[in-house]
């Protein structure tokens, strides 16, 4: 074996047994997570303010955007609303 052929092996093994790689994982879902849940708390406030003040039938008057269920491809959200009646039912 070559001077050459040997130490291509050896980056190979020092790559495939890196312990920064695993870690990064790890912050890349974290990271993730948290993106998810931050883009929640943004649709729902959003669209809390858009019923509060766009929609102008008085039957909507109560009602509210309690939370937001959004997929993981972040394709689809499925807004959850409530109203004072929910609140007083639950209080």
């Amino acid at each position: 074996m070559s001077k050459r052929e040997s130490r291509r092996g050896d980056r190979s093994s020092a790559e495939a047994s890196d312990p920064f790689e695993e870690e990064g994982d790890d912050d890349a879902q974290q990271a993730a997570g948290h993106r998810h849940a931050r883009l929640q708390q943004i649709l729902r406030e959003e669209l809390g303010a858009l019923v509060r003040d766009e929609l102008s039938d008085p039957r909507l008057d109560e009602v509210m955007v309690t939370s937001v269920e959004l997929s993981v491809d972040y394709r689809n959200a499925r807004p959850v609303l409530g109203g004072a009646r929910d609140a007083a039912v639950a209080g």
